[in-house]
């Protein structure tokens, strides 16, 4: 009698621990679908030694999207894919630039999250991405293209925004320098974005 008492008091007790999990994660959306304007601050060491490095402010929109894949944990993970393109003309001489890059970032949740299924609030981020950069001039320049992979950390919260999210976030990137494509220097780039999210 005393065994059997024991064990239903156990198992009570183990559907009681489980109770909070299964009513954080019953109808939980599987992804996180984003889009992001950002304003970026760049600086690019100068490739020769005792030179004057370069400055650059950025917007990035309209491409700045993401899709995240959800977990009941506090680590979730997203992909992102960003693309800038640009065309200048003068005197006849024209150039263009484009950039693609997919990149894949962690998310970390930091405190027990807020919200119906506790997606909501403060999180860090780490990611890596391959950025595919091409460039054409004309008359007479031809073209190149070529690859970089830049590495980025960041900051970030999610708040109430009707069934969805505002998100905000603040990050630094650096990517490597590259003699083909450019940056001619390492480049470090502090920026915010901000965006809306959707839960499927």
């Amino acid at each position: 009698m005393r065994i059997a008492l024991a064990g239903s008091i156990g198992a009570l007790a183990g559907v009681m621990l489980a109770a909070p999990l299964v009513g954080q994660t019953a109808g939980m959306p599987k992804h996180e679908f984003g889009v992001d304007l950002g304003l970026a601050y760049s600086n690019i060491a100068s490739p020769v030694s005792g030179g004057s490095s370069l400055s650059v402010v950025g917007i990035t929109t309209p491409v700045d999207v993401r899709v995240g894949f959800v977990a009941p944990g506090p680590l979730s993970w997203e992909l992102r894919f960003v693309g800038s393109f640009m065309n200048e003309s003068s005197g006849g001489f024209s150039l263009t630039i484009y950039s693609f890059m997919p990149d894949v970032n962690l998310l970390y949740r930091l405190g027990a999250g807020k919200g119906q299924w506790h997606l909501l609030g403060p999180y860090l981020t780490a990611g890596l991405g391959v950025k595919v950069t091409g460039e054409s001039s004309s008359p007479g320049g031809g073209s190149n293209s070529g690859l970089n992979v830049p590495i980025n950390v960041g900051l970030g919260t999610r708040t109430p925004l009707g069934s969805g999210a505002f998100r905000g976030e603040l990050y630094l990137a650096f990517t490597p320098k590259n003699g083909n494509v450019g940056p001619d220097g390492n480049e470090i780039t502090a920026g915010v974005r901000a965006g809306i999210s959707l839960w499927h």
